[in-house]
């Protein structure tokens, strides 16, 4: 791997959740790839918060009102 092929995102995401280490040629990369670095730190600080997001989830009646506004935004203004 050099630095003009990035490393695909489902291995950084296995890389940030800990399901995976990098091997060598993916730890240069990251050592080298400031794109690829980036986004790895990106994904851990976003899966630290997922992890650690202690909000509700709204009641399942706001729920479908968002959805049947959604759907009706969606459709085009003739069908409305």
């Amino acid at each position: 791997m050099n630095t003009t092929t990035h490393i695909p995102y489902s291995t950084l995401a296995d890389i940030a959740e800990g399901r995976a280490a990098p091997d060598y040629p993916t730890a240069l990369h990251l050592a080298a790839c400031a794109v690829c670095a980036a986004d790895l730190a990106w994904l851990a600080r976003t899966i630290e918060l997922m992890r650690t997001d202690a909000a509700e989830l709204p009641p399942p009646h706001v729920t479908a009102r968002a959805k049947r506004l959604l759907r009706q935004l969606a459709r085009p203004a003739g069908q409305r």
